[in-house]
């Protein structure tokens, strides 16, 4: 490959005549006018401090002020896309942008998609006109229509603008290529329409020269132009660009008129630099790493336009084993380009004020990744997803079944890596999420779901389409999406085709972008109007406040619930107990706490997070330590359920015989027996009170022979036989009872194995290790 070393080259040329109809043949003086620009700015206000990375505002500014310093008429303009992608100017809603573009002198400014992005039906003319007002410039755009309301049929933006400077009359006209509607969320077009860039341009070129009888026509064109390395002259430029400009010149020759003099690009992200069909494209890449420009001079009848780019950064490219340097260097960018002393006050009162709202730690996270290829890229990119998830089904409270997103909303993290307990602060989710896209839920049908992934698992392994909480297995692939689509399945089942599932997406995809991700077909769709962003924030907080959900042992010795330490999932939150004062009953306790986060919401008021639960504490035996080891495993879960509650002195006491009438109390707790008005008057012999409810209730719903029945003369039932509560409960007839308990709970049991195995011989007495031991197998404990 042939080296082309670029770096000296910061002004690349070109001569062409027009001859504009205004103009007299007449030799003159030469007449010099200069268009500035930067494209798809995109808020990078930061400097990312590397000689490839991004300059910052304050850099742009410094360099552009330099520049028209020396130029002659300078006219300063910028390209669309101009506010969203940064965390500066995210939390500021473009502020201080619109501070850089009135410290540059910016005049006008096409319009691009992201420029859409915090502005619906109802506030999309207050937030672009409140833009103007503060930046000091004009919005130009010919081909975004109203299409409700009154407005309905009218242009949303200004759509050109002309002066005229030392004599020669220019006219400026913006538009956007069409085609970048599919890239914006359809929350944020709604009641308008992009209609044919190349319609507008040829109306725009037409009445800029018939009418407005300008010498000089400049596009503002937010339309992809697409040029490869190193970026001369001799390179083809791909996109729109190219027909834009062809079309629009042919219907001016064929009225007569002249058609474009330039062009200043923007929308995609590299620069370019060409010559097409007679007119000259210049286009500055984004981040404000470049400036373009346009030399427009003008002799008598004779114009002549000089095209240049300016870098602000070093752009380099492998020529085999070496590194190339096509623009600038550290010396000839970074480093000669001051910063603007005024701008950057500026930028540091809002920065100042960001940091803290940045670099505060608002979660963990809890899972490794990074966006290094492979399997760590793929963690990144689920990790985003599951929390978007979590936010919808635990804090919004809507259950889905799955969340999907398009991988272009989930950006490059650079060199982070992220470990399981890393603190993780705004800055990174801003990094993440740059752009506002919204949580959209719906109903989809299984068929539905399946066609949506299997026309997008073909991407190899970073599929434009992901998901969470559905498990789905392709033909081939280390990772999701490498293959096709074998099943799809939720819970181990796979989904049916005409079932109908609750899931939600990202703005950007409902109603959808087009081709294969069309979510159209969801129905009963609603946007709960929360950021993708906030979302995975709201997850982190709520997490950061939330207790395990598994019930926690506590000692026998512990006196009140205030005592006990909750386990949390963040050991840094405070718990405080509702009912501190209670003392614990030997069991489970549900018991109500506050759990509150280390972590601060810096969108809510208050900002201090936490989460009202109520959690499961079991107290143990003041015995606990002495019940045998074989018991043990079967006492405690029985506990928890309340089947046994020990004694006054809180033991369980696994060696003591059963009682009538405790047998009967712990047989009608594990059937979870209703002891409310029960009627104990056929209860007769020795039962205690506090054993009557469950003796008569046994009698009644599983023994009805457990007691002789008494009969008058005429034959009636008048009450049971003596019940000797005080006698200690024998072996003897067990295995039958065991059975009826089970055939009332619906259990298949083997009651005689049963019996067997807690080591009961016959005719001997129970102990209550023994019931532990037969009650947790009949219950499955």
């Amino acid at each position: 490959m042939r080296k082309r070393v670029l770096s000296t080259l910061l002004a690349l040329t070109m001569v062409f005549a027009l001859v504009p109809a205004s103009l007299t043949a007449q030799a003159a003086e030469v007449k010099e006018i200069n268009i500035f620009g930067i494209g798809d700015f995109g808020g990078a206000l930061d400097d990312s401090g590397k000689p490839t990375g991004n300059p910052g505002g304050a850099r742009v500014v410094g360099a552009m002020k330099a520049l028209t310093a020396e130029a002659a008429n300078p006219i300063v303009v910028t390209g669309g896309t101009i506010y969203t992608g940064s965390a500066i100017s995210e939390t500021n809603h473009g502020k201080p942008v619109n501070e850089m573009l009135k410290a540059m002198g910016v005049q006008y400014a096409s319009v691009g998609n992201h420029d859409f992005d915090w502005s619906n039906i109802d506030t999309r003319d207050e937030v672009f006109n409140t833009w103007q007002t503060e930046g000091g410039f004009t919005f130009l755009n010919a081909n975004v229509y109203y299409t409700q309301g009154d407005k309905a049929g009218q242009r949303v933006f200004t759509p050109y603008a002309t002066q005229t400077v030392d004599g020669v009359k220019i006219g400026f006209f913006g538009v956007i290529g069409e085609d970048n509607m599919s890239a914006i969320s359809a929350l944020n077009t709604e009641g308008i329409e992009f209609r044919p860039a190349t319609e507008a341009g040829i109306e725009m070129a037409k009445l800029l020269r018939s009418e407005e009888k300008c010498d000089v026509v400049i596009a503002l064109a937010h339309v992809a132009s697409v040029q490869d390395a190193p970026y001369d002259l001799d390179a083809t430029v791909n996109g729109g660009i190219g027909p834009f400009i062809e079309a629009v010149n042919a219907a001016c020759k064929e009225a007569g008129v002249k058609g474009l003099d330039g062009v200043m690009g923007s929308q995609t992200t590299a620069p370019c630099l060409a010559v097409i069909d007679g007119t000259a494209v210049v286009k500055a890449q984004n981040y404000g790493r470049f400036i373009d420009q346009l030399n427009i001079k003008v002799e008598g009848d004779k114009v002549t336009v000089t095209p240049s780019l300016h870098p602000l950064t070093q752009i380099t490219m492998k020529d085999g084993e070496e590194t190339v340097s096509l623009f600038g260097t550290d010396e000839t960018t970074r480093e000669s380009q001051p910063e603007d002393a005024a701008f950057k006050a500026v930028y540091d009162e809002y920065n100042d004020i960001l940091t803290i709202l940045m670099d505060a730690p608002r979660g963990t996270a809890d899972a490794h990744f990074s966006y290094a290829e492979g399997e760590d890229r793929f963690n990144y990119q689920k990790w985003y997803l599951r929390q978007n998830w979590y936010y919808v089904n635990e804090v919004y409270g809507e259950p889905i079944v799955a969340y999907f997103q398009n991988t272009g909303g989930i950006r490059n993290i650079g060199e982070t890596v992220v470990e399981p307990g890393d603190e993780l602060a705004l800055r990174l989710l801003y990094t993440v999420a740059p752009f506002d896209n919204y949580i959209v839920t719906m109903d989809m049908t299984g068929k539905d779901i399946k066609t949506l992934l299997a026309g997008e698992s073909q991407y190899g392994k970073y599929t434009s389409l992901m998901q969470y909480g559905l498990d789905v297995t392709y033909a081939a692939g280390e990772f999701e999406a490498n293959g096709e689509v074998e099943s799809v399945k939720l819970n181990g089942q796979e989904l049916e085709d005409e079932a109908v599932y609750h899931i939600a997406c990202n703005t950007f995809l409902y109603p959808g972008p087009g081709d294969s991700m069309d979510f159209s077909a969801g129905q009963n769709a609603k946007n709960i109007n929360v950021i993708n962003r906030n979302a995975v924030l709201g997850a982190l907080l709520h997490q950061s406040a939330a207790v395990k959900d598994d019930a926690f042992a506590v000692t026998y010795d512990t006196a009140t619930v205030g005592a006990v330490t909750v386990p949390t999932y963040n050991a840094k939150a405070t718990v405080t107990f509702a009912d501190s004062e209670q003392a614990l009953s030997v069991g489970r306790n549900e018991v109500k706490v506050t759990v509150t986060s280390p972590y601060t919401d810096p969108y809510a008021t208050p900002a201090e997070v936490s989460n009202d639960c109520t959690v499961a504490v079991i107290r143990e035996y003041a015995d606990q330590d002495v019940i045998p080891a074989d018991v043990v495993d079967a006492v405690t879960p029985l506990t928890v359920k309340g089947i046994f509650q020990g004694n006054d002195e809180g033991k369980f006491n696994a060696g003591d015989t059963l009682t009538m009438d405790q047998m009967s109390v712990i047989l009608a707790r594990a059937c979870g027996a209703d002891l409310t008005n029960v009627d104990t008057t056929l209860v007769h012999g020795e039962v205690a009170d506090w054993a009557a409810p469950s003796v008569a209730w046994l009698i009644e719903n599983i023994w009805p022979d457990m007691c002789e029945p008494e009969y008058d003369e005429a034959g009636n039932i008048t009450g049971y036989g003596a019940y000797l509560g005080f006698a200690v409960y024998g072996a003897e007839g067990l295995t039958n009872e065991l059975a009826a308990l089970a055939q009332y709970l619906g259990a298949e049991i083997d009651a005689a194995a049963l019996v067997e195995s807690a080591g009961l011989e016959p005719n001997a007495n129970i102990t209550r290790g023994q019931v532990a031991v037969i009650l947790a197998q009949l219950l499955d404990a």
